[in-house]
């Protein structure tokens, strides 16, 4: 049995690690650029990140502006069809800002064939860290390529192996063959680690949108297993409740934005996944209920998720089920960093080269990845025999952290 001393070591190791040398701040251990201001409305705090020389929040980056004023120009329809959401969605205009990572294609064999994986190696001695990558499009759309560039790049800034997965879409293959591809690649990039040149301890997932979604449920499958496999979850926008209102889901409320009424344009892509969210859950739930935690991970016990990352966009429909996944987290001792953008909205992570804040994201969950990662903190993690946010709750139960308010 090990004493309160050993466990504060063990947290006390986690802060120094998360720490950054430079102007950076710390609060509890975890950093925020100068520039990023929290909010306090919920029993977490998030870090706001303002667009690129303009502090104001409820106005569109001018990029991004710019990019909803030439599809009204050019007449551009928003998809309808599942084919017309493969067309767009499949187009990519971002960039490959990490050329000197490697790619090669593999193939994994999973429990229905072999899945199709990308992985993306970064220049550097092994055993690397991993992260599998789920990359997102509604459960219905998008393939690897897409998700090349933010791959190569969270590759190269994070030093990690990324794998990402080529996982059976929705409607041809509903829930959960998708997300069975995605577990059974995470299992055999931590069971075959050698084969792929990876420490398993340092093994994380990650996922924008319905790849959060796919993401946060790889990890409730990892909680029911004996063998915890995942050690972070890194999340950009996930779509964490695919339950209806009439199913009991997260109420959405416009009161939770800060957008002012005459920005019609925010507005607009705001209720565009509020409305256009049942699409997709039904393209993939099919007849099976959105009740279950592997569907809706926002009802699964939040204390058996990993240390967690949440990242959000200021106009996103889905923030408001993702703010309140966020707070049963932070409430269960989940060790959590929250990272709101403004100016953009859902589907801009991907984006690398075209957005700053798509490149500063992946910034954010490289650093996050290596924190909550580190060798060292693992290997005294497994020494006292629990994760950390066990420890992180116990510190706050203590008073050495002090209380999230």
């Amino acid at each position: 049995m090990h004493d309160d001393k050993t466990r504060l070591r063990v947290v006390h190791e986690f802060v120094k690690r998360f720490r950054r040398q430079g102007n950076r701040q710390t609060v509890w251990g975890w950093k925020f650029k100068p520039g990023g201001r929290y909010t306090h409305r919920m029993s977490y705090r998030i870090v706001e990140k303002p667009i690129p020389d303009d502090p104001r929040r409820g106005v569109p980056d001018p990029r991004l502006l710019a990019r909803w004023n030439a599809n009204i120009a050019a007449g551009e329809p928003l998809p309808q069809s599942v084919d017309d959401f493969r067309r767009a969605w499949n187009r990519t205009s971002s960039v490959d800002l990490a050329p000197a990572v490697t790619k090669t294609e593999r193939r994994v064999q999973g429990r229905s064939g072999p899945i199709r994986v990308l992985a993306f190696r970064p220049e550097g001695p092994g055993p690397l860290g991993a992260i599998v990558h789920i990359h997102g499009g509604g459960f219905i759309a998008v393939t690897p390529e897409a998700a090349e560039n933010v791959c190569r790049l969270l590759a190269q800034k994070s030093g990690a192996l990324v794998v990402s997965v080529d996982y059976r879409l929705a409607p041809e293959h509903p829930f959960p063959a998708g997300l069975e591809d995605c577990w059974d690649v995470v299992q055999n990039v931590h069971d075959s680690a050698a084969d792929w040149g990876v420490n398993p301890r340092r093994l994380a997932v990650s996922g924008d949108s319905a790849g959060g979604n796919l993401s946060a449920a790889c990890c409730v499958l990892d909680a029911r297993s004996a063998q915890r496999r995942i050690a972070a979850q890194l999340l950009v926008y996930p779509a964490v409740d695919l339950r209806t209102d009439a199913e009991g889901g997260v109420r959405w409320s416009a009161d939770s934005y800060n957008v002012p009424a005459d920005q019609t344009l925010a507005w607009a892509s705001i209720k565009y996944f509020v409305g256009g969210g049942e699409f997709f859950s039904r393209a993939y739930l099919q007849d099976r209920s959105a009740d279950d935690p592997t569907a809706s991970p926002i009802v699964a016990n939040p204390a058996d998720f990993p240390p967690t990352l949440v990242v959000t966009a200021e106009f996103d429909g889905l923030r408001v089920a993702i703010d309140a996944f966020s707070r049963r987290l932070a409430d269960a001792g989940v060790a959590l960093r929250a990272v709101r953008y403004l100016g953009i909205e859902h589907g801009c992570y991907t984006e690398v080269g075209v957005y700053p804040q798509a490149a500063d994201a992946v910034d954010e969950v490289a650093s996050f990845f290596n924190a909550a990662t580190a060798e060292k903190i693992l290997g005294k993690m497994t020494a006292v025999g629990r994760t950390l946010k066990a420890l992180v709750a116990w510190a706050r139960a203590k008073g050495f952290l002090g209380t999230a308010s």
